[in-house]
């Protein structure tokens, strides 16, 4: 319930003091100056004495700051259903009383959402100079999709004017407990949301309540362990070269698209452009532009590699990823090793549940890059020049990437010690 009133700033004064508007909602005040002014005795009770009439236009202005005021509430519940923070209030209704000009009528947070999007088919990536990526406007109109259902089925409202960190909290639940998203899929559309309301306050100057506290609306990431961590060794790739799949032609080419990103590192988007000028003049090694991070990267040429430019005269074959997904699955479930079970953790909520699976269950073309990754690093490749190839920025970031555990870090650690030391410690 909405409530208003009017009130003077000094009841007890012998001359004339501003007269102020209350307006309680939600158990939440919002205080207006009406730059009008009043004998205290010739007000009583929310109005000017009738028998003053040297007031009497004071209290026209009065009624026509709390019909604006009214009018402007229903109009503010019925867009954007709710009433926004106190402070976003105020400014409003001073920019109705007082002839300002208001910006908030345009304040739509899905029409600005609508234009988001649109501009992103022709902004240009800030670190790059390039076309912003189809997957990330696609992720953006996914996150559209799960706000307009939260929408619907809470019946939480969103708008740039009542953002608060309460959002923020019942966002995060329904996606936890409702939707049973896993938390790098909340942190996506977390992530998302902020970069849609950080873009409408930083570059477009949008209002946004005062109740929206950037750093409580945190990213989620879950990091998943060594031992979670699915990747294919050199033997088990090697016997996945070995696999007869001439009569199965999609077996055989996602097969195939699978082996160059584990003996390259590179991801799907560049191993579909891979041809013969990427080799230097000797065949030791290639050198790609990278599409997603938009860097000249060298590693050099497996022979698997070559064996393949070779099968496909001279250029990797397409593939779409979705299908190269679906079909490496099919093809890794032929070895033996790919059928053992693996447990991995998954949060929901604030619990945490154990699920058993098969290991090519997990495979996708990801799991290429992280093999080459894990791979070098077992062969002892100093932990720089794996990443100078994998496009890795930090150390740390590295680590939680492959699926090396601290047993196989100790059992490296202590062949390097037998051959140091051997003639000191282990004879």
């Amino acid at each position: 319930m909405v409530r208003i009133s009017f009130f003077l700033s000094d009841p007890n004064a012998s001359l004339e003091t501003p007269v102020y508007m209350s307006i309680t909602y939600n158990g939440q005040r919002a205080k207006l100056k009406t730059k009008q002014k009043i004998k205290p005795k010739a007000f009583n009770k929310n109005k000017v004495r009738k028998n003053w009439t040297e007031y009497s236009g004071v209290q026209v202005e009065l009624d026509r700051i709390e019909t604006i005021s009214k009018n402007e509430i229903k109009q503010l519940v019925k867009k954007f259903g709710a009433i926004p923070a106190p402070k976003e209030l105020k400014k409003i209704l001073e920019e109705n009383f007082f002839g300002a000009s208001s910006h908030h009528k345009q304040l739509s947070f899905w029409d600005f959402y609508e234009s988001f999007i649109k501009k992103l088919h022709s902004k240009k990536s800030p670190k790059t100079g390039k076309p912003i990526a189809k997957s990330t406007i696609n992720s953006y109109e996914q996150t559209k999709k799960t706000l307009q259902k939260f929408e619907e089925d809470t019946g939480v409202v969103l708008s740039f004017l009542t953002l608060s960190n309460l959002t923020y909290d019942s966002l995060l639940n329904y996606m936890e407990t409702t939707l049973n998203f896993v938390p790098n899929t909340v942190g996506k559309h977390i992530k998302n949301l902020k970069s849609v309301i950080n873009s409408a306050r930083d570059e477009y100057a949008i209002p946004i309540s005062n109740t929206y506290r950037d750093k409580y609306w945190q990213v989620q990431k879950q990091i998943r362990k060594a031992e979670e961590i699915v990747f294919l060794n050199e033997t088990e790739l090697n016997n996945l070269a070995e696999l007869d799949f001439s009569d199965k032609p999609k077996l055989d080419k996602a097969r195939d698209i699978f082996l160059v990103g584990a003996w390259t590192g590179l991801r799907i988007s560049d191993i579909v452009r891979l041809n013969e000028s990427h080799l230097s003049e000797d065949s030791s090694y290639f050198t790609i532009h990278t599409k997603k991070t938009d860097k000249t990267i060298t590693v050099p040429a497996h022979p698997i590699l070559k064996e393949l430019l070779k099968k496909y005269q001279g250029a990797i074959p397409r593939m779409a990823e979705p299908l190269v997904n679906s079909n490496i699955k099919i093809v890794c479930k032929k070895l033996e090793t790919m059928n053992k079970s693996i447990t991995q953790r998954y949060i929901q909520g604030n619990t945490e549940e154990e699920k058993i699976c098969k290991r090519y269950e997990k495979v996708t073309t990801h799991t290429a890059r992280r093999s080459f990754a894990s791979n070098m690093f077992k062969k002892e490749l100093p932990v720089q020049y794996i990443m100078a190839m994998t496009g890795h920025k930090k150390e740390e970031d590295f680590y939680r990437y492959i699926g090396v555990t601290h047993q196989d870090i100790l059992k490296i650690v202590i062949e390097k010690f037998k051959s140091w030391y051997s003639n000191k410690i282990y004879e």
